[in-house]
């Protein structure tokens, strides 16, 4: 499972609180089945993929699913 996260604030700043994270509209995280579902769900809701190869925006693995792993 992957999930969308950044650095950058709205405002175009490099927060200082840690990852943002794609959220949905009940503020869950967006969890996608692979890279290239997430990078499609980019790319269809207006990222550029420069955003994407430079790391500005990253598709990782879930969080969540490395906590569940390791437990």
């Amino acid at each position: 499972m992957k999930v969308i996260r950044t650095l950058i604030c709205n405002d175009g700043v490099v927060g200082l609180n840690g990852y943002q994270y794609a959220l949905d509209d009940n503020d869950d995280c967006l969890i996608f089945d692979n890279e290239t579902k997430a990078t499609e769900f980019l790319l269809s809701n207006g990222v550029d993929k420069e955003s994407i190869d430079n790391g500005d925006i990253e598709i990782v693995d879930d969080p969540s699913e490395t906590n569940k792993q390791t437990k």
